[in-house]
């Protein structure tokens, strides 16, 4: 069985092969290592990097990952064998959940009332207590 490569020998057969472009047989002899020490130290380093490519892509394409996992969902959701299926209860706060979703994909408050709605209430407010103040001079 070959041996475990040395950190620097590794880090230079890695610098060799992804930066410089050389094959794992042209490192081996850069090197002087055997190449079946090189495949397999290099294979072992791939194999940490794979779950790292993955989530790099996953972060690239979060949105449209969960978008089409929420597409998927919808449909199930719509199916009138699950609807017929679903409690009260799910079919509640199913609603509920689509019904914020669609009011924040809209730019709207998912509150009971919006925030520029309480600006122009507390504007109508002011208003008529100016007028109040100036009528009545107080």
């Amino acid at each position: 069985m070959p041996y475990p490569l040395k950190a620097y020998t590794l880090q230079r057969a890695l610098t060799l092969k992804y930066l410089h472009g050389l094959s794992d047989n042209a490192a081996a002899k850069q090197l002087d290592a055997p190449i079946r020490t090189i495949q397999r130290n290099i294979a072992a380093i791939e194999k940490i990097l794979r779950p790292i490519e993955k989530v790099e892509t996953y972060v690239q394409k979060r949105v449209s990952i969960l978008t089409a996992i929420e597409l998927k969902i919808i449909e199930h959701m719509a199916d009138a064998g699950v609807l017929k299926r679903a409690s009260i209860n799910n079919l509640a706060y199913a609603f509920q959940q689509i019904h914020t979703a669609r009011r924040l994909e809209e730019g709207k408050s998912t509150a009971n009332i919006q925030y520029a709605d309480a600006i122009r209430a507390r504007a109508e407010v002011d208003r008529a207590r100016k007028e109040i103040s100036e009528r009545y001079e107080v």
